[in-house]
């Protein structure tokens, strides 16, 4: 999860993901343009995806510890690109 103008919003971690994407350009601390890159995804339904950028992501989300307990940790996610069209 992470929280974006007060408000909760969810990512899908894949520790296997080759690249990490969103297409809401306020979840980067940090940013910057790039000459576009085509992105492939398993949806062929979203076509030709284009990221237009790429920078740092800071994301909270909740693990579990041995006791049963739950911890927040705090992740950065770096490469992760822009894509504007992007959607589940």
């Amino acid at each position: 999860m992470h929280k974006n103008n007060k408000e909760w919003l969810e990512w899908i971690g894949d520790t296997r993901a080759s690249i990490h994407v969103t297409n809401n350009i306020e979840d980067f601390v940090k940013y910057e343009l790039i000459t576009p890159v085509s992105i492939a995804t398993a949806k062929k339904s979203q076509g030709g995806l284009q990221a237009i950028g790429q920078g740092a992501v800071i994301i909270e989300h909740y693990v579990e510890t041995q006791d049963g307990k739950l911890t927040i940790i705090i992740s950065c996610f770096y490469l992760v690109y822009y894509v504007p069209r992007l959607h589940r």
